[in-house]
Parts: C-alpha cells; structure tokens; sequence
C-alpha cells in the first residue's frame, strides 16, 4: 500500500510542476501593444540615438537564418509588424513605396519583421498577407521574440532606421508615413 501510496504522490508532484511551468511560460510570453493609428491620435514616438543595433538574428521566408551584421556597410530600414496590426497594414503602403525606390540602391536593405506570436501572429499569416496584397517587400520572422526582445520592441509598428556601421539613427515607435522615411534613408545615404 505504501508504495501505491508514494507513485500517487509523485504522480501528484509532476502534475502540480507541469501546471506551473504552463502558467509561468503564459506569464512570461512577449505581450505586444499596438499603436493606435494616428488618425485617432498622434503616436509617432522618435528618438534619435547613437546606441550600436545588436546582432538579431531572424528568419526569412524560405526558413534561412539572417543576422543583422550581414548587411553591415549598409544602410538598414528595419520595421517590427504584425500581419494583424490596424496601424501595421496602415503604414505597409509607403515603406512598399520607399521599397520600390530604393530596392535598386546596393547601400540599401529593408527587413520587414513579423513578430510571431504577437496578436496571434502565426509562421503564414505576414507571407500570406503580402502575397495577397502584392507587397515584394523582404519579409522575416522573428519566430521565438528574441529579436524583437533584444530591440526592446514592446510596442508596433516600431521601425529603426540603422546606419552603415550598425549604429541606430533613428527609433520610430508607431507609423511612419513615407515622407518622413524618405527623409531618414536620404540623411544617411548621403553620409
């Protein structure tokens, strides 16, 4: 009987342990906010910074790995998003068009990052939203939040604008229309 006794015990204990670490790793998860679109209120929060960008790495949509070091020597546009962010798809329409000017620019990279998991953001729902509406914009994902966590990402849209030595110029919180990234890549282009 004992021994019955102690294997109900154990049982007990790994049960209690399995329902912690579920209710520690809820606890835990990356909670992101969005921003609400600045036609309700103006939310564009810009810092200009010296601060050097750390080396994320995230995945592109064919599943390879790309560190932010790669494109070191370049200037780099880099937008954290959710496919399901309101002021997201808002502001996608003009950094497609800044894209679409400077794509052929080699000094020049843009990283739109879907933030799995952010808003329920799924592995397919950016891929599937682009395609739908024919945005050709590189398109990654930062699958576990460790990227967006080591940008201090809490809020979308946020986008940095990154120097050719890797130094953050520029860190919007909320949209960005396409005036003003104009403005941010031609500063740094010129340099």
């Amino acid at each position: 009987m004992k021994e019955k006794t102690k294997k109900i015990v154990l049982l007990a204990v790994i049960i209690v342990l399995i329902i912690l670490s579920a209710v520690f790793w809820y606890l835990n998860k990356k909670n992101i906010n969005v921003l609400p679109s600045p036609s309700n209120q103006n939310t564009e929060i810009e810092k200009n910074t010296s601060e050097k960008a750390p080396d994320i790495t995230v995945t592109d949509i064919k599943g390879n790995k790309v560190k932010l070091s790669d494109f070191t020597g370049k200037t780099v546009v880099l937008n954290f998003f959710s496919s399901h962010c309101p002021p997201c798809r808002q502001e996608i329409p003009d950094f497609q068009k800044a894209y679409q000017k400077y794509s052929k620019d080699d000094d020049i990279e843009f990283l739109f990052v879907s933030i799995i998991g952010a808003l329920g953001e799924k592995k397919d729902d950016a891929k599937n939203y682009f395609n739908k509406n024919n945005i050709n914009m590189p398109l990654y994902l930062d699958e576990d939040t460790s990227a967006s966590e080591a940008f201090g990402v809490s809020s979308i849209p946020h986008t940095f604008i990154i120097d050719k030595d890797g130094t953050i110029k520029r860190s919007n919180l909320g949209m960005m229309d396409y005036e003003t990234l104009q403005s941010e890549i031609e500063k740094l282009l010129k340099k």
